[in-house]
């Protein structure tokens, strides 16, 4: 018999296997799983590589839920391993680095795990899905504070960090509705403009306290070619300067761009 190989490695857990599926369950606040599709096509093809899904003492599945869905059409033993004292909170930091969940996941998960500005958030989702407006509109459209120069505001919402109020709420519904009806996300489909820059520039417009919206939005399908996409918010709103300012006075002019650098009309609450 060969001698066993010598190792510092020291076990720390075990690997169960089951193939009593129901005893998995959802973490609350995990995001829905997707389509195990994939992974059974890989399955079918190459094999089944071990690839363990971790659980807690409830059996709440933190990371490994469309494995698991997939194991289960297939009639395949469940390879698990046991964590005590894990929830919502490990299941979110294992995706935090990742492309594995999407925005709108870290708003359902904070939704479910009961964050009243995520569960708002979520609410105006629901009801503007059917419009055509992605998650982004809504959320900048909603929160002016975060629009910054060329995104980043994906932090805010995988930390929990958002706040709206029961005045921006409102606030932003409306301003939705009005973004909609003056065919805003006609002329963003129409010209290809980037979600993030053209809806953070609608929305400083919103803000700002010397820009008639109706005007705007009027004057952008009026003259679509004075626009074009940009990979920042300020360039953005300088075309809109520039739509916006025409035949205008001298002072009468707005300056959305320099207004928007200087940090004018951004601010939190309300």
């Amino acid at each position: 018999m060969e001698a066993l190989m010598k190792t510092d490695d020291m076990l720390y857990g075990y690997i169960y296997v089951s193939q009593d599926y129901d005893k998995f369950t959802r973490v609350k606040g995990n995001r829905n799983p997707k389509s195990a599709k994939k992974i059974i096509e890989s399955i079918n093809n190459v094999g089944y590589i071990l690839n363990p899904i971790l659980v807690n003492e409830k059996f709440e599945v933190i990371d490994g839920q469309n494995r698991l869905d997939a194991l289960r059409e297939l009639g395949l033993p469940v390879h698990y391993i046991v964590q005590k004292g894990i929830g919502i909170e490990e299941c979110r930091a294992l995706n935090i680095n990742q492309t594995v969940w999407k925005m709108e996941d870290y708003i359902v998960s904070y939704a479910e795990s009961g964050y009243e500005s995520y569960q708002k958030l979520l609410k105006l989702m629901n009801d503007f899905r059917q419009n055509g407006l992605n998650t982004e509109a809504i959320l900048l459209l909603c929160c002016p504070y975060l629009v910054k120069e060329s995104g980043g505001y994906n932090a805010d919402v995988k930390d929990g960090s958002i706040v709206i109020s029961d005045k921006r709420f409102e606030l932003g519904r409306i301003r939705i509705q009005k973004a909609i009806s003056l065919g805003l996300l006609d002329f963003k489909n129409k010209y290809g403009f980037t979600a993030r820059t053209f809806w953070g520039a609608i929305s400083y417009a919103f803000e700002h306290n010397d820009v008639d919206i109706t005007v705007l939005a009027k004057r952008l399908i009026d003259d679509p070619h004075s626009v074009k996409p940009t990979s920042k918010t300020s360039d953005q709103l300088s075309y809109f300067d520039d739509v916006y300012n025409k035949g205008r006075k001298a002072e009468n002019k707005v300056f959305m761009s320099s207004d928007f650098l200087k940090g004018k009309y951004l601010k939190e609450g309300m």
